[in-house]
């Protein structure tokens, strides 16, 4: 069983499942949605440099609300160094999760043979992904820097969520599997 918490007082209790599926479908987006990044106080790292945004814009730069599968997006992330910091080495990175905190995929900069050495003091990183590849649901965003190899920013929870709404990902007009598989892929 488990107990949910808030401001010192039960707003639930019951069995562990319920309560965390409560927590995840209703409490949680409320949190991340109405609290802007840059305010955001569930995080950890030394703070050299911190995440202020968020969004998902289409490869025309256009800030989207929801994804279609199959669309190239671009993942923006929006970032602050502090006062007097040039943080060296810069490793963003961030992951894609369903609703339920089933991990999906995670990808850092690194990965791909890039860091990066801001050199103004804010800034975005922009990270272009072809051909998105997950089938209609909401998916959570989290996400992490670190500068030098130490831990700058981590989000606790999530920085944001996608909604992705059916597209034509094969490029045939199929919607292809109508299940509850959330990885499209081509052969």
């Amino acid at each position: 069983s488990a107990i949910l918490l808030e401001g010192g007082r039960v707003i639930m209790q019951g069995d562990s499942h319920q309560v965390i599926h409560h927590y995840l479908e209703r409490v949680l987006p409320t949190l991340v949605e109405n609290v802007p990044l840059a305010q955001r106080q569930d995080r950890t790292g030394n703070g050299k440099i911190r995440l202020t945004g968020f969004r998902i814009e289409d490869a025309h730069g256009k800030k989207l609300s929801a994804v279609r599968s199959g669309m190239d997006v671009v993942f923006v992330f929006g970032y602050e160094c502090r006062d007097g910091e040039k943080p060296q080495a810069v490793d963003i990175g961030f992951s894609l999760s369903h609703a339920n905190e089933e991990l999906l995929t995670v990808l850092y900069s690194s990965y791909v043979g890039q860091t990066f050495c801001p050199a103004k003091k804010s800034g975005e990183f922009r990270c272009q992904v072809p051909k998105f590849p997950l089938a209609p649901g909401r998916y959570c965003v989290g996400t992490r820097l670190l500068a030098g190899g130490e831990e700058a920013d981590w989000l606790r929870n999530w920085a944001g969520y996608i909604d992705v709404e059916l597209g034509d990902f094969y490029g045939s007009g199929s919607p292809g599997f109508n299940g509850p598989a959330p990885v499209l892929m081509s052969g």
